[in-house]
């Protein structure tokens, strides 16, 4: 027959296929063994380990189902298993049970699945709240907890719209639901942030309680007060306090009252003010400014002042000051005091015959100043018992040769005349010392001796 020999086998002649041929029942004959993908009669027929298998009605020399044709060899091998040896160009990994060759050169499941040892194959991945035996058996980042696939406590959240756990948002991130913020986080106006009562610490990633009215703190390195309650921290006490014009309620900061608002602690009034009968009122030493809505301490002597509505004076009262002006100015005693430097008031200024030594405690105003360490009316005016007035002229009635022009004296008839050594000149109307002997003269009376002969004094 055909492709065949005779050949003797234990001493009998047989006849035998040539090499590379082999004998087929279905052809009668010594044929080729039929390669991979062609077509046949029998699975005798086929090379290697192939399989004749029908496919749409024809028959073929095939791999069986779970195995591959290898071209290097023309052979069938096995799929390799989980976690076997495989390469691109093979030994390939069996996709049948969806494994696939990794970048490590192993069959391995594809992201999303696990492999399991009760199916031997590839399956999906399990969600949270869906039951588990072991934590590879759940999506990534979820751990098998008392059989139940979870996302991992503290780090990760089930994210419904992705199918994933996602990790917790960390300060400062959007977010819509309180899971999604890290464990220490509240997820407020759609931000993972702390409560209002307290500030994020960067350093220790946690949220510490602000501090509170009067605690101590830091601008720079915290304690931080707790600003949604109004406080800052403040640079000369390093302390929590409410800004100017507001006081602490016990909670918050709240705005102080007006003068005359109604109160019931001295805290809710104006500052330096007090709270009287239960209405805020400045203190004695203190007036209103409504600019500042402030109780401010009364001007010194010397410093600035204006007019004041609340007030008839800016100037301190204790001591006595009135401002120099109606509009503005600076404080200063009453033009009847004089400021002592001493007791720091404005003291009344002396009146005529007190001691003194220096004309500005006088009062000047009744015309007084300091002569020969006493208070006495100037030259030309005398004291007429309230205030300095000028000295009467010859001829007008007296009481005292005081009230008099010097030199006139006040004669026994109350009229102020010249004295004896003196006349009275009717031009000037003065008193002018009589002349001596040999002096022109024109009358008697202008001599000491009383004569006047040929224009002289005898």
């Amino acid at each position: 027959m055909t492709n065949a020999n005779c050949t003797s086998v234990a001493g009998t002649l047989r006849c035998q296929c040539i090499s590379g041929t082999k004998y087929s029942i279905m052809y009668g004959s010594c044929i080729t063994p039929i390669s991979y993908n062609q077509s046949c009669l029998a699975t005798a027929d086929c090379a290697s380990n192939f399989i004749c298998t029908t496919v749409n009605g024809a028959s073929y020399c095939l791999c069986d189902d779970d195995q591959y044709y290898y071209s290097l060899t023309a052979k069938c091998l096995n799929y390799v298993l989980y976690n076997q040896g495989c390469s691109s160009s093979g030994p390939y990994c069996d996709y049948v049970r969806l494994l696939e060759c990794s970048a490590y050169g192993n069959c391995t499941c594809p992201t999303g699945y696990y492999y399991s040892t009760t199916t031997t194959r590839c399956e999906a991945e399990i969600f949270p709240g869906n039951a588990c035996t072991t934590t590879s058996m759940c999506i990534s980042n979820a751990n098998c907890v008392s059989n139940i696939c979870q996302c991992i406590n503290g780090s990760y959240y089930y994210d419904v719209s992705t199918g994933q756990c996602t990790a917790l948002e960390s300060y400062g991130t959007s977010c819509t639901e309180q899971e999604q913020c890290q464990t220490i986080l509240h997820c407020l106006s759609n931000i993972c942030q702390c409560l209002t009562t307290q500030y994020y610490n960067a350093t220790s990633a946690t949220c510490t309680t602000s501090a509170t009215f009067g605690a101590a703190c830091s601008s720079s390195s915290g304690l931080y007060c707790n600003t949604v309650a109004g406080l800052y921290c403040s640079s000369t006490t390093s302390t929590c306090v409410c800004s100017t014009n507001y006081y602490w309620s016990g909670t918050v900061c709240t705005q102080e009252e007006d003068l005359y608002a109604s109160c019931t602690a001295a805290n809710q009034c104006p500052t330096n003010g007090q709270c009287t009968g239960g209405i805020c009122k400045c203190t004695a030493t203190t007036y209103y400014n409504s600019t500042l809505n402030t109780c401010v301490t009364y001007s010194t002597y010397g410093q600035t002042c204006v007019a004041n509505v609340f007030v008839t004076s800016e100037c301190s009262s204790t001591q006595n000051l009135v401002c120099s002006s109606t509009t503005s100015g600076t404080c200063q005693c009453s033009s009847s005091d004089y400021y002592n430097s001493g007791t720091n008031t404005c003291v009344a200024k002396s009146s005529s015959g007190v001691a003194c030594t220096l004309s500005s405690t006088c009062n000047n105003v009744l015309g007084l100043t300091c002569t020969a360490g006493t208070c006495q009316c100037t030259t030309g005016t005398y004291w007429s018992g309230t205030t300095c007035v000028s000295t009467l002229g010859a001829g007008q009635s007296c009481t005292s040769s005081t009230q008099c022009t010097s030199p006139l004296t006040c004669s026994a008839s109350s009229i102020c005349n010249c004295p004896n050594t003196y006349y009275l000149d009717l031009v000037t109307v003065q008193c002018i010392l009589t002349k001596a002997a040999g002096v022109s003269c024109t009358y008697g009376f202008e001599c000491t001796s009383g004569t006047c002969t040929n224009s002289a004094c005898t």
